[in-house]
């Protein structure tokens, strides 16, 4: 087994780089999403400058922070502005925001004087994934399984969506708190026209198996029987889309189930009347036909027009401007209940407003870069990254990949691939809760700006205290001698050194300042939080250098946005094939965390989209380009490459053998050619965690026997009589080095002396 020293990276850079991240990008990122913080008149507007913030040196280093028992911490210092439209008066000073905690070179946090580390949480990562549920029949004489398609939306920060097929074969678009909305209605209240509806969803004439709103969760009658459906589809689709748009324009739809029976018979003498039309008559006449020369008004109003080939030709109106009822049932479906709202005095952007707040609101609604990512590729969108809310697209191309999944054209996404899943660093569970502390500094400072627009002082009538702050010298004498104040003679003329005077109303408004405005509770009230309460921040294990490093390089699917421990399956503590490389297969806890609670591989790293990377040599043509350096690759760019295991014996010019080799595509294990060799691993123990690596012989033992080994590494390591391992593995000397338990010379160099006091090392500069 050869082992590439050379290339072993640093054990706790994970930690480390991951905080240098907040520091470069995370705070600038999320500071930049509360800008700019605004009164309800927008006469008052605070703006943050969050590019040029400070931190201050700690008050305590990371020694003195454990025996003063206090956080090792810097404090946040941000540029901010003050500009006052009425007044046109601009204050700008450095404020305060709040205490950052600092991370240690040796990657953890010292919190209250105890030392602790923030675990990587790896989850479903954010954006769109299709699936599909399992039912039984309802009958007995149904079909036993009935599937079920389902489109989730997963976002960082905002409401949860869901496009599905219901059991009758129905579009719906779901949401907590709320009953199912129709998904025809959504697309119309997200802003999208008829006509682009129609000509981007290949089967668009799934969307109009409607029921009515009235009676439920689609428990009302159809707005057209199947019968009629099938009828309409087969001899005349124009008619059925004009019989369907006009019931949808005039809001002819049921109100309760009573009235179903009356439905029934509307739409059978339709179709009785449509019979004697003949099919190639279309427009106007045909209905003129159908309702016997008294066509409503209405239906001629929203009437849309009929092509050459028969397909329906809707018109160029958008959401403000077409079918009124589809809006206003949207907003009954809403949380937003039809007793607070008369539908009589309703506007018509009224339901497209509410699924604004909902969905495209950046304050509101956030699925982060990893999710617009994930959006563009899987639906082929050009959409800046920086776009972190749905738009009306997303949605659209959702519906036609639901009912082209539904078709057994696509297939259903695989969660437990690690493309579907990403890692949360510590510097992104910080972040959120930075964000956390931010939203509440909003509040408060909106609460402030928006107070009361009384004088100075609240009572109307003259009162006393001493002068404010914005008021000089010279402009109070200027406001005395013109009567608007007037000294104290009644009363005590020195409070603090300070005159008093007998404010008359009106004259002053309330100042704002700054330093008022701001207050650092916020921000370090949610961090305190986090730190003290979040099963992620855990005290450090510092029994040996093994534990520590162990425990800093430890991954979980637990804790807020991840799963339970008790409801877990097996299918998400089993091992991937895309595990390969990334996560180690046998480090892992037992009892009920075994699966949940996973490791790190030695030579994996987590790129910036939260994504397990792991190295590989370039093969040109047979031969091993190691000068090249590594490649690395994460879950979805390695399936479109084919893999050769580390342990194949190479010849001295670096070439594979001629035989075949057997290599990894995709999540199948063949043989193959050299010259069909795209990349190699680079090592045998690139597969399992650091302290995996320390078993010797592992390749020999059984995979119980391999993880009870692997967990009693940290147990074997002693500290006080430190003894050199008998059979060595070859990375015990980095793994002390890396700890930061042993002392580190600044330059490399050769030892000349070394006694128990000291160790001199000699350098050629």
């Amino acid at each position: 087994m050869t082992l590439q020293k050379h290339f072993l990276p640093d054990f706790i850079e994970l930690q480390r780089k991951s905080f240098f991240r907040l520091l470069e990008k995370g705070l600038i990122e999320e500071v930049s999403k509360r800008n700019p913080i605004t009164n309800r008149q927008k006469t008052l507007e605070l703006l943050f400058y969050p590019e040029c913030y400070k931190l201050s040196p700690p008050k305590w280093n990371a020694k003195q922070s454990i025996l003063e028992s206090t956080t090792y911490a810097a404090k946040f210092y941000i540029p901010t502005q003050l500009i006052d439209r009425k007044t046109k008066k601009i204050e700008f000073k450095w404020v305060l925001i709040g205490d950052l905690p600092l991370m240690t070179k040796r990657g953890h946090f010292i919190v209250n004087g105890a030392a602790r580390v923030i675990i990587n949480q790896i989850i479903r990562g954010p954006g769109i994934y299709f699936n599909k549920i399992i039912e039984k029949g309802e009958t007995i004489n149904s079909n036993n399984n009935l599937p079920r398609y389902y489109a989730e939306f997963i976002s960082m920060r905002g409401t949860w969506l869901r496009l599905s097929i219901g059991k009758k074969k129905r579009l719906w678009a779901e949401m907590k708190k709320t009953p199912k909305i129709p998904l025809l209605w959504f697309l119309l209240g997200m802003g999208l026209s008829e006509r682009i509806i129609f000509h981007s969803i290949k089967d668009a004439n799934r969307l109009f198996f409607l029921y009515d709103s009235g009676a439920g969760s689609g428990a009302g009658a159809p707005l057209l029987t199947k019968e009629d459906q099938e009828y309409f589809y087969i001899n005349s689709p124009s008619k059925a889309w004009e019989l369907i748009y006009w019931k949808v324009s005039t809001g002819s739809v049921l109100k309760n189930k009573n009235q179903e029976s009356g439905a029934l018979k509307e739409s059978k003498t339709l179709k009785k009347k449509a019979e004697v039309i003949p099919t190639s008559i279309s427009g106007p006449l045909a209905l003129n036909k159908v309702f016997g020369g008294k066509v409503p008004q209405t239906l001629l109003k929203n009437f849309k027009k009929v092509n050459s080939s028969g397909a329906p030709t809707p018109l160029p109106s958008e959401v403000g401007q077409g079918p009124r009822s589809s809006l206003e049932e949207l907003l009954k479906q809403s949380s937003i209940s039809s007793q607070k709202h008369n539908l009589k005095h309703l506007k018509q952007n009224s339901g497209r407003l509410w699924i604004f707040k909902k969905f495209m609101n950046p304050r509101n609604y956030d699925i982060g870069v990893q999710g617009r990512l994930c959006l563009n590729r899987k639906f082929n969108l050009a959409i800046s990254h920086n776009h972190r809310t749905l738009t009306p697209y997303d949605i659209l191309y959702a519906t036609d990949y639901l009912i082209q999944l539904e078709q057994g054209k696509v297939k259903t996404d695989d969660i437990d691939h690690l493309k579907n899943r990403r890692v949360r660093t510590s510097s992104d569970l910080i972040q959120l809760q930075i964000g956390v502390g931010l939203i509440r500094l909003e509040k408060f400072i909106r609460d402030k700006i928006n107070e009361s627009k009384n004088p100075f002082f609240n009572s109307k009538e003259s009162v006393w205290g001493s002068l404010p702050p914005n008021i000089s010298v010279v402009r109070a004498q200027q406001l005395k001698n013109s009567g608007a104040l007037k000294k104290s003679t009644s009363r005590p003329t020195l409070i603090s050194g300070s005159p008093l005077f007998s404010f008359s109303t009106g004259i002053f408004k309330k100042s704002l300042f700054l330093s008022n405005l701001i207050s650092t509770k916020p921000l370090n009230g949610a961090l305190r939080e986090f730190f003290g309460t979040s099963p992620l921040s855990q005290f450090l294990d510092q029994i040996n250098p093994l534990a520590e490093i162990t425990h800093k390089r430890r991954m979980t699917s637990l804790g807020p946005g991840g799963v339970s421990r008790d409801t877990a399956t097996m299918a998400i503590r089993g091992i991937h094939p895309t595990h390969y490389g990334r996560i180690c297969p046998v480090d892992t806890p037992e009892g009920k965390n075994a699966g949940l609670v996973n490791a790190i591989t030695i030579y994996s790293r987590v790129n910036v989209n939260g994504l397990i990377e792991t190295p590989f040599y370039k093969v040109f043509k047979g031969q091993i380009q190691k000068q090249s350096g590594l490649y690395y690759f994460s879950a979805d760019l390695e399936d479109l490459v084919k893999t050769a295991a580390s342990d194949i014996c190479l010849s001295k010019m670096q070439f594979l053998p001629l035989w075949s080799l057997p290599a990894r595509n995709e999540d199948q294990f063949v043989k193959i050619s050299r010259s069909n060799v795209d990349f190699m691993a680079i090592s045998p123990i690139q597969m399992i965690s650091v302290a995996t690596c320390l078993v010797p012989f592992l390749e020999h033992d059984d995979a119980n026997r391999a993880l009870m080994g692997a967990n009693m590494q940290r147990q074997a390591v002693p500290i006080i009589n430190p003894e050199q391992p008998i059979v060595q593995t070859g990375i015990e000397s980095k793994i002390v080095s890396d700890s930061g338990h042993a002392i580190q010379a600044k330059f490399g160099g050769i030892v000349s002396y070394v006694c128990n006091k000291k160790i001199i090392v000699s350098t050629l500069v």
